[in-house]
């Protein structure tokens, strides 16, 4: 009886931690716009010439193609993420802003 109280307690609880998920997923979705691949939290946006997150300040990219539209910049990032999965990971995609290029 024990372990059978156990199991629908550890049950109950995996379920509320997926509805909490869910619900942060989907407050998430309503904000609209490309969310910022550093915090996940903000949402990108242009300003003077850079890509910036509207929550964090580690997200200052300098835009070189000032033609390329936030969607174009959406789909860059998704491309990023599905080459991710195809090289066989099943985590998120860790984006990192760094000094070095090339």
């Amino acid at each position: 009886r024990e372990a059978v109280r156990r199991a629908e307690e550890e049950a109950e609880w995996l379920q509320e931690l997926q509805n909490q998920e869910d619900c942060e997923l989907y407050e998430q979705y309503l904000l609209g716009g490309v969310p910022c691949p550093l915090c996940g939290t903000g949402r990108l946006e242009r300003r003077e010439g850079e890509l910036c997150c509207t929550t964090c300040m580690e997200m200052r990219v300098p835009l070189l193609d000032e033609g390329l539209s936030l969607e174009d910049i959406s789909e860059h990032l998704g491309i990023a993420e599905d080459r991710h999965r195809q090289a066989g990971c099943c985590s998120r995609a860790l984006f990192q802003m760094s000094d070095r290029s090339g």
